[in-house]
């Protein structure tokens, strides 16, 4: 396999990171309530992930002698602030999915560079236990009104 080639996979698996919601709900005011305290480490711990993932990956294209693209802010995120975060978290979910896709499809198309190939599985398996951490935060029943 060509190193372009790789390094193009890292490159488009670096924009998908750089426009992950989970981060982005830390750039808005968002609203927490003591029911959805536990999907908040669940969104923390995802969102220190994805910086974590962006500078793996932006190390990885360097030592392979590509150049990272420069961030690409995801406009369509402009509508997080002020939410309250059970009200972004299936959205969220979506997100982790597509993430999730992303690194799948793109493990077979660095297989044949070792690191390439290690760190996307290494993410894939973040990612897949991330989803899963969210999905279950996501199906906590609406509370109640009281009348």
């Amino acid at each position: 396999m060509e190193d372009h080639t790789v390094i193009d996979v890292l490159k488009d698996l670096l924009a998908a990171e750089q426009q992950s919601l989970a981060p982005r709900l830390f750039e808005s005011t968002m609203f927490v309530s003591r029911l959805d305290a536990g999907a908040y480490e669940v969104v923390c711990s995802s969102a220190q992930a994805s910086r974590e993932h962006c500078g793996a990956l932006t190390e990885l294209i360097l030592d392979l002698g590509g150049q990272p693209a420069p961030r690409l802010a995801d406009s369509s995120t402009a509508n997080l602030h002020y939410l309250e975060l059970h009200h972004a978290l299936p959205r969220l979910v979506v997100d982790q999915q597509s993430l999730e896709r992303k690194y799948a499809n793109a493990a077979p198309r660095v297989a044949g560079e070792p690191r390439a190939s290690d760190l996307v599985n290494h993410i894939l398996e973040r990612r897949r236990q991330d989803l899963v951490r969210l999905q279950s935060s996501a199906a906590r029943p609406e509370p109640a009104l009281r009348a």
